[in-house]
This record gives C-alpha cells, structure tokens and sequence, in this order.
C-alpha cells in the first residue's frame, strides 16, 4: 500500500517509490553479502565497502533528483528502532 509522502525539496511523489526501493535495496544488499560470506552481516554497517553502491537502484525508480534520492536512502524506520513498552 502506498504512502502519501512528498519530497519537501521539489515535491515528487516518493511514497509509491519507498516500499518497492525498501525491497530493492535489502535484495541488493543480500546479494552483496553472500558473495561476501566472510562477512558477518550484523557488521555491514561499519565495513562500507562491502556494499555495491545501488545508484542503479534509484535509476531504475526514474528517480533523477539529488533531493529525492537522499531522501530515500536517509529513511530510518523509528518504529523497528525504539519499542514503546
């Protein structure tokens, strides 16, 4: 289901973008991790070059703007973060 999310910057729709490249970009970064089987991959985080970059990602949502593209890869899900108990 999509989301009503607009870029603050230059207002392109990214909520219909955020689920699909949420998908992409964690497929992508399986693939990165099993040719890299050395890697224990609660530690990607910290080793950057292990990651591809995934430009070809964002290209592939027709995302062309600077603005919009940091906005999705800057998404943090604050509710699998902190838990309200």
């Amino acid at each position: 289901m999509s989301t009503f999310i607009l870029c603050p910057e230059c207002g392109d729709d990214l909520g219909s973008l955020s689920m699909t490249f949420q998908l992409l970009h964690a497929k992508h970064n399986e693939i990165c991790l099993t040719k890299n089987t050395q890697i224990d991959p609660s530690c990607v985080e910290l080793k950057p070059e292990v990651i591809e970059p995934i430009d070809y990602i964002l290209d592939m949502l027709g995302l062309q703007n600077e603005c919009c593209r940091m906005r999705l890869l800057c998404y943090v899900d604050f509710d699998n973060i902190y838990k309200i108990y």
